[in-house]
């Protein structure tokens, strides 16, 4: 699951996930349940081992670009479902250039 901002909704939903084991990643640099608010699973707004240090800094970043913080979603996606499945993860692809 990907979380985006969100209530006491989002967190719920995040909750029942968590409780089943499924992998969260939430976009904390948006605020609201994905920074921890609304009683949102405190053990989801860790650093899972499929995720860099680097990648999951870049979710909070607020001084990192929406392009960097969406490769990085991408990749730690892409990470997780190739340990679920056994298979390699994809190349991810390059950086987005700086901005002008």
């Amino acid at each position: 699951y990907i979380t985006v901002e969100g209530g006491p909704e989002v967190s719920q939903v995040a909750r029942a996930a968590h409780s089943r084991g499924a992998a969260l990643v939430p976009l904390s640099r948006t605020g609201g349940a994905s920074n921890g608010m609304f009683n949102f699973p405190a053990e989801a707004l860790q650093r899972p081992q499929f995720a860099s240090e680097e990648q999951w800094s870049l979710l909070a970043s607020e001084d990192a670009s929406s392009d960097e913080s969406a490769s990085a979603v991408a990749a730690i996606v892409a990470t997780c479902v190739a340990d679920v499945t056994g298979e390699a993860p994809p190349t991810p692809p390059p950086p987005p250039p700086p901005p002008p």
